[in-house]
């Protein structure tokens, strides 16, 4: 144990817990549902050995491995569950010598997140369920801190995904899978962690601290992917797409917190390591020449960020981008990007022209979509409807930087 003066210990304690919180949650669930063990009794008992660390640790000083430490509280928890009625019905009884067995080896915490995703993106999984599932499986985010990212009501969500976890026991699915298994569960995977990056980079209110916590376990499960996947070009397209995004993080607000766009952000300020990494995924995508939406945006963002600051994008490309998007995935978010790139490549009359294709009802809600049709009009000189489409667009927003701006 590493031991410090009464007064640092709580502190160091504290810290030692929310990083092993922040690190190691997802990596500690999965090795102990790799040996059997359903992910709610996982949950639960490592729940209870990081309220044990936070009671122990203060007094007897935080473990030299905090991984290892909550990885054999929480066998133990699970051991004496299984000895009691408390826990009877989710760990089988011949599963304890097995546990026993690892708690005594004092194996180092395995890296399984990966596995415990495809395990969530299982076909007798509901598929609204597979994306949340797997976010508070391998992140640790809770139902509330997800709601509003899935448009449901925490309560709701938090059913969603106990009927879930009662899926993967009842039918007792299993944790390994086959190559062609894998191939057709990582869309859902990757589905999961391109929301699990856009929830960290929306929930967080100071740009500069996105870097860590979910933004960061996205990236990683990212690189993971690019390296067990290497000839998925999706997978590098992903990759490429969250670096780009990660890559201008610190220029989006200034220092007083004022949002930034993008055509105004200083440049010096974008991280070009980062855009240097994201053109090697993008380029590794387009080598295997199968294009899907990941690649596709991950195109439309080097296009935005590789271009002579004094000509500006090339918005004839980018709307090209687009026009292949909307074809491979259609949504309201690609259909109004196209309109916008549209309206800066032809004309402000032609990007109102393909806005209006998209039915009202379809877009009431839909913040963008108003920003993207006042500024057209204003453009074309309608400025008492731009005015209009502006006030719904500044009613929609949810950020008061945005909504300043």
């Amino acid at each position: 144990m590493k031991t410090t003066d009464a007064s640092g210990q709580h502190t160091q304690a504290r810290l030692a817990a929310e990083q092993a919180a922040r690190s190691a949650y997802g990596r500690l669930i999965a090795t102990l549902c790799q040996r059997g063990v359903d992910i709610s009794s996982a949950e639960d008992a490592l729940g209870d050995a990081f309220v044990r660390a936070l009671s122990r640790w203060p007094v007897h000083g935080v473990p030299e491995s905090p991984d290892a430490w909550l990885l054999t509280t929480a066998r133990r928890i699970l051991i004496d569950g299984a000895r009691h009625a408390t826990m009877a019905q989710r760990v089988h009884a011949g599963l304890i010598p097995l546990i026993e067995q690892l708690e005594t080896k004092r194996d180092p915490v395995s890296d399984r997140r990966l596995d415990l995703m495809m395990l969530c993106a299982h076909p007798d999984i509901a598929p609204h369920a597979r994306a949340p599932l797997m976010l508070q499986t391998v992140l640790g985010l809770t139902a509330r801190q997800m709601s509003s990212a899935f448009l449901v009501s925490p309560s709701a969500l938090g059913q969603r995904l106990a009927r879930a976890k009662q899926s993967i026991r009842r039918n007792k699915l299993p944790f390994e899978f086959s190559q062609a298994q894998q191939s057709e569960r990582i869309g859902d995977v990757l589905d999961a962690v391109y929301a699990a990056f856009g929830t960290a980079y929306e929930s967080v209110e100071d740009a500069r601290d996105r870097r860590h916590g979910l933004a960061h376990e996205a990236l990683w499960l990212g690189q993971i992917l690019t390296q067990k996947l290497t000839d998925v070009a999706e997978v590098h397209g992903l990759m490429s797409l969250m670096l780009f995004v990660q890559s201008r993080i610190d220029a989006r607000r200034t220092d007083a917190g004022d949002y930034v766009p993008l055509s105004e952000q200083d440049r010096d300020l974008w991280d070009w390591q980062l855009i240097a990494r994201a053109e090697h995924h993008l380029g590794r995508a387009a080598a295997l020449k199968n294009p899907g939406r990941f690649q596709l945006e991950a195109a439309i963002q080097s296009h935005h960020i590789q271009h002579d600051p004094a000509r500006g994008p090339d918005w004839p490309a980018i709307a090209a981008l687009y026009d292949a998007l909307v074809v491979r995935a259609p949504s309201l978010a690609a259909w109004v990007g196209r309109a916008a790139a549209i309206g800066e490549a032809q004309g402000a009359e032609y990007g109102l022209t393909v806005l209006r294709h998209i039915p009202t009802d379809v877009a009431s809600d839909y913040q963008p979509y108003w920003a993207v049709i006042a500024h057209l009009l204003s453009e074309t000189g309608e400025l008492e409807s731009a005015s209009s489409a502006y006030s719904k667009a500044i009613g929609l927003c949810e950020d008061s930087a945005v909504r300043s701006f």
